[in-house]
């Protein structure tokens, strides 16, 4: 599997939207039937995911791995609190994104928040 490492790596987003600071939902989570099941919620969840891809490599906000590969950390009370929802509702959406290929997900030690991978699984609906 491949990784996204940033927002350029998905054909829509030029330089110019990544730059300025605007939240960007890829094209085909919207367009495309196959993920309908995701609905506003999970939608919303991987835009805060993809999102994060814009932070400096600080290993708290994002990082590499041994593989160079790019993952991005966000607590799980931190997604709580953006999505307005609780505990069970935040890992059911994750979930959703993972079954969609979308996402890995890689736990941590147990003070640790998990890493995620956003996967390149999204450019082949382009």
């Amino acid at each position: 599997m491949k990784y996204l490492s940033n927002l350029s790596d998905i054909p829509e987003f030029s330089s110019a939207a990544i730059d300025s600071g605007q939240i960007v939902i890829p094209r085909p989570i919207i367009d495309n039937p196959q993920f309908n099941d995701l609905k506003s919620s999970g939608i919303f969840l991987y835009m805060l995911l993809l999102n994060r891809l814009r932070a400096a490599v600080d290993f708290e906000l994002k990082g590499y791995d041994e593989n160079g590969n790019t993952f991005v950390c966000y607590p799980v009370e931190e997604l709580m609190e953006a999505l307005q929802a609780g505990k069970s509702k935040v890992i059911s959406l994750k979930k959703k994104l993972k079954n969609h290929g979308l996402i890995e997900e890689v736990h941590q030690e147990s003070n640790l928040p998990n890493r995620i991978y956003l996967t390149d699984e999204i450019l082949k609906y382009y």
